[in-house]
């Protein structure tokens, strides 16, 4: 649907006016002086510029060549001294008269700021080609408009209208909000200049319901609607510049200083970033002692502007309590949780939700959480801040609602419940405890049957020496570790007891398992009393065999030199060859091994060296080698079917 839209021609102390169809141009001449500047363009293409005319009355026409999707052109035609603006054409490139909105600012010394651009720009075509945009007329004389300069914004128009001092809670204290006022600031940048056509033109038609937000920004003659008449205040306040607000307090002709930075030249700066709506100022303590008025003005950083009227106090409206709190608690909300959820309040100027918490026992209510305004969905899951909620407990809550003003109001319903928790894990069984002092220090090794649990993160250990009247907490397992535990600097000849309990990472624990004791006995070493040998072989089939008495007899374990280690097992004893190609006679060392420790923990129980002539070294080597000679390597020994099995007795 085509938009009508009347072309704004602007009077500002010089006659500007639109154009309909584009006139023939007179001969160009030579005419030094005019300068094209601060050239913008909504799509591509060349904006040149051509000076036409008489010496007497020249004119320059401003074209765009090569367009390329064309919606809008802004510049700044700059005239030499002699001459002054009498009259701006703009031509039909861009569209019918009806079709764009146009302004041309005569009233600046030695510059004519000119714009043009369609309605609503995003929704239609630019131009494309060549074509005149514009043209501005002179006439010799001098020019007797006052040089441009920037100013802060000035009238009653650019009073803020709701400057306000709210009760901070600290008697005498208040806080200072207003709304910025910079009429003709369509793009929200801190100045008013050719360039606030765009917002104007984007927003044209529509109904500026919020005087704040970025549609109300547009609305310049502040009738409620973006129409033609809002280009008028873009020239009325063209070049006024804004950089923040100086606080006076009646009585000190100074300003209130910079509360962020004491060194900044104004009471508050205006934003470096203000968004796209109209930006909100707050000075968050003013002190007064009576009835002083305060008042607000605008800068631009060396002026100021119209000073404000005195703010009014106002008294914080209270919010309404929220309503129909709910605690929920279960297993699809997860263990160690309450999920809280309300109905939203209907204040416009609602900031934030505050929550309280009072556990099972406890006298008063903690604040636990703040919810913004906004928040979807309207809810919040206490988790005790990562750390769970406790499991059998009862909370209860409550819920407040805080406005802009920090005004907080009374409490909404209270809502309790107990948080959902799973089964706490299984008892641990068969819980055995094994003396395992000598050689490996005063120790208890304790093994039990692990517990279940889909959450089981360890266990307690707990002991009870011989004479002591409870049992103590003396250890503990992590997650994902072995059902084991070995308790160490235990004294000689106590007996103590034992219990474990399974933990969950809830902290719910299980019962407590079977009792199991244990006394260190007394390291009594284990002692080799002899080796013997019962013969050689040199045959595939036979076997002479080395055998090891020892002390404290067991159960026998045997190892073959076929496998080429040992032990076969989990724990016992081993034997050193000497390296191969050593001199001297057989060595055999014989350590114990726990299958626990490390080997780096292998206690050495004896060595033996066999030195005697004839039945020694036929243990190692075929009886033609001379004993002094070195020893065949172990592998040769193996191919030359000298197979040995060494028997001994267990250590321990």
């Amino acid at each position: 649907m085509k938009r009508l839209v009347f072309v704004a021609f602007v009077l500002l102390m010089a006659v500007s006016c639109g154009g309909g169809g584009v006139r023939s141009a007179p001969a160009p001449v030579s005419l030094g002086g005019f300068t094209l500047a601060d050239v913008e363009m909504m799509g591509n293409g060349k904006v040149v510029a051509e000076v036409a005319g008489t010496a007497s009355a020249p004119e320059v026409i401003v074209k765009v060549e090569g367009a390329e999707g064309l919606k809008a052109v802004y510049v700044t035609l700059k005239h030499p001294e002699g001459y002054h603006p009498v009259e701006v054409e703009f031509g039909e490139f861009l569209g019918a008269k009806e079709e764009v909105i146009s302004l041309a600012v005569t009233g600046r010394h030695g510059e004519v700021p000119c714009g043009i651009i369609k309605v609503h720009p995003e929704e239609v075509s630019g131009a494309r080609g060549s074509g005149e945009v514009m043209r501005v007329r002179y006439e010799a004389g001098a020019d007797t408009a006052a040089k441009a300069v920037s100013a802060a914004p000035g009238g009653d128009e650019n009073k803020p209208t709701d400057l306000r001092l709210i009760e901070s809670g600290t008697a005498g204290t208040y806080i200072l909000r207003w709304h910025e006022r910079n009429v003709g600031d369509y793009d929200n940048s801190g100045a008013v200049s050719i360039s606030d056509l765009t917002p104007l033109a984007m927003n044209f038609g529509m109904e500026a319901t919020d005087e704040n937000s970025a549609i109300g920004l547009a609305d310049g003659d502040g009738n409620g609607s973006i129409g033609i008449a809002d280009v008028t205040p873009i020239a009325v306040h063209f070049g006024t510049e804004l950089a923040g607000y100086n606080v006076y307090v009646a009585g000190n002709m100074e300003p209130l200083p910079n509360e962020d930075n004491p060194e900044a030249p104004l009471s508050v700066m205006r934003p470096a970033d203000p968004g796209s709506t109209r930006v909100e100022y707050e000075y968050a303590e003013v002190v007064l002692g009576g009835t002083e008025e305060v008042t607000v003005a605008p800068s631009d950083g060396t002026s100021e502007g119209v000073l404000s009227d005195p703010a009014t106090v106002e008294q914080p409206e209270v919010p309404e309590a929220p309503e129909n709190l709910v605690a929920n608690a279960n297993q699809a909300i997860g263990p160690g949780r309450i999920l809280l959820t309300w109905s939203p309040n209907s204040e416009p100027d609602l900031k934030e939700y505050r929550l309280y918490r009072k556990a099972e026992g406890e006298t008063e209510f903690t604040e636990i959480a703040v919810v913004p305004e906004g928040t979807i969905p309207l809810q919040y899951t206490d988790t005790n801040e990562g750390e769970w909620l406790s499991p059998g407990i009862e909370y209860t809550y409550y819920a407040t609602a805080v406005n802009d003003a920090e005004a907080e109001s009374d409490p909404s319903n209270e809502a309790a419940n107990t948080p959902f928790f799973p089964a706490p894990p299984t008892t641990p069984e068969n819980l055995d405890a094994t003396d395992n002092c000598p050689p490996y220090g005063l120790t208890v090794l304790l093994t039990w049957d692990a517990s279940s649990g889909d959450y089981l993160s360890g266990y307690d250990i707990y002991r009870q020496a011989e004479g002591e009247a409870d049992f103590t907490l003396v250890g503990s397992t992590g997650e994902g570790s072995n059902p084991q535990y070995k308790d160490v600097g235990l004294t000689e000849g106590v007996e103590y007891a034992y219990k474990v309990q399974a933990r969950d990472c809830f902290g719910q624990v299980s019962g407590f398992s079977n009792e199991a004791c244990s006394c260190c006995s007394p390291y009594v070493p284990v002692e080799i009393l002899e080796i013997t040998i019962d013969g050689t072989t040199f045959g595939p089939n036979e076997e002479a065999h080395l055998t090891v008495d020892v002390t404290n007899p067991a159960a026998s374990v045997t190892w073959n030199a076929d496998s080429g280690y040992f032990p076969y097992g989990n724990h016992g004893l081993s034997v050193a060859w000497r390296s191969d190609g050593s001199a001297g006679s057989p060595q055999i060392t014989v350590t114990a091994d726990d299958g626990i420790t490390s080997d780096d923990d292998l206690t050495s129980v004896r060595t033996t060296t066999m030195d005697s002539p004839g039945v020694a070294p036929s243990f190692t080597a075929p009886s033609y080698r001379k004993q002094s000679s070195p020893y065949i390597p172990f592998q040769q020994c193996l191919d030359n079917h000298c197979v040995i099995t060494l028997s001994f007795d267990d250590y321990c």
